[in-house]
């Protein structure tokens, strides 16, 4: 299971609302070290109200320092 098949919404919009929750909660320049990313590569897990929460890790993108995570709406 791929954080596409969890996610609503269209299979080729997944991306993009990842990328534009992370960037509007660490960096617009974000936007395009997420859109680079393979669907198996983000780490996920569903939380209970339709919610799915995408983490990056404690060393990610643009030097963020600590664990970033961003939730987006979910199908379960």
């Amino acid at each position: 299971m791929a954080v596409q098949d969890v996610a609503s919404g269209k299979k080729s919009n997944v991306k993009k609302n990842i990328a534009t929750a992370y960037s509007k909660k660490l960096s617009g320049q974000g936007y395009s070290y997420v859109m680079k990313m393979k669907y198996s590569d983000f780490q996920f897990y569903i939380k209970p109200g339709k919610k799915v929460v995408v983490c990056f890790g404690p060393y990610g993108a643009l030097g963020a320092h600590g664990k970033v995570v961003v939730e987006i709406k979910g199908k379960l």
